[in-house]
């Protein structure tokens, strides 16, 4: 999926349950779903794939996101089917411009980084 279509499905995706849109970038876009503000990006990055990435915070911004809140908007988005990623980097490498983020990317290349770790039991 090209850039333009997954901006195009998510922005519907989000509207279509229950979000509203906020600004529109060529690469992204701001949007408002339950008590999450989110920013939904789409870039080629250094290992030439296409990744998805995702920031949301609650409105109030008094709290960190909870599980849940991730998972419902991987959802609202349409990313149900996709593997997402939470990164924790060496701290050398931690990069925190508010305490009250969280971000997730999604390869848009379909390409699954991590091992089934369930080897197959659908348990781990």
């Amino acid at each position: 999926m090209v850039v333009e279509q997954i901006l195009i499905v998510s922005k519907a995706l989000i509207i279509k349950n229950g979000g509203r849109m906020g600004e529109c970038r060529k690469d992204g876009f701001l949007c408002f779903y339950k008590l999450l503000q989110i920013i939904v990006s789409v870039s080629k990055e250094k290992d030439n794939m296409t990744w998805i990435h995702i920031s949301l915070t609650r409105t109030d911004k008094k709290q960190l996101p909870t599980y849940n809140d991730m998972k419902d908007v991987k959802s609202a988005l349409g990313f149900d089917t996709e593997y997402a990623y939470q990164v924790f980097p060496p701290q050398n490498n931690h990069v925190n411009i508010h305490k009250y983020v969280l971000h997730l990317w999604i390869c848009a290349d379909k390409y699954q980084y991590l091992p089934d770790f369930t080897r197959g039991s659908n348990s781990i």
